[in-house]
């Protein structure tokens, strides 16, 4: 971890400072794995595609222990204007784990 680290801050490459962590195609894929992990997950992109907003609808009536909540994030102040604003998708999973088959 610590070399990883050094590295990054060595590096001339911003890591996810002016753009979403999370790319629009992979938004969706991710939604089922958060909805199965224990804890909170949560993931940073541009607004959530009708795709994202399905899996959303799916996993919550598969296992509606799960919530999951979209809020808008503060503009930064160094992207274009046409790219402001960002999405924060969280999700409360069921923290469901694997069969033992001991």
């Amino acid at each position: 971890y610590t070399t990883a680290s050094k590295q990054l801050q060595n590096s001339r490459m911003p890591v996810c400072t002016l753009l979403p962590c999370m790319h629009c195609r992979l938004q969706d894929q991710l939604v089922t794995f958060m909805a199965l992990a224990e804890g909170t997950s949560s993931m940073l992109c541009n607004k959530p595609t009708l795709h994202t907003q399905t899996a959303i609808a799916v996993v919550q009536q598969l296992l509606p222990q799960v919530h999951f909540s979209i809020s808008t994030q503060p503009a930064d102040a160094n992207r274009d204007a046409a790219s402001l604003q960002l999405y924060l998708i969280e999700c409360r999973g069921a923290g469901l784990r694997g069969v033992s088959y001991s």
